[in-house]
């Protein structure tokens, strides 16, 4: 769910730096800076999730591990 935010974020600076110039009003562009929104929940939710599936599965499948590594990490990138 996060890689569509990373990939996302390229996209968002261009169309900004393409926009800025046509916009009147300060807040036109604060609505073209402005993120998406966020919601805590769902995010926490999906953290919640890859930690606890991660410590049940993992004494089984090590390499969950570094997969839970770069979600949580990228997940980190994504939110932020």
């Amino acid at each position: 769910p996060h890689c569509l935010y990373l990939l996302k974020i390229p996209f968002s600076n261009c169309r900004r730096k393409r926009n800025w110039r046509s916009k009147i009003t300060q807040k036109d562009l604060d609505n073209l800076f402005e993120g998406p929104d966020f919601h805590v929940s769902a995010r926490y939710a999906q953290v919640l999730n890859t930690v606890f599936v991660t410590l049940t599965f993992s004494s089984g499948m090590p390499i969950l591990i570094v997969f839970a590594f770069f979600s949580l990490f990228f997940s980190y990138w994504a939110d932020k």
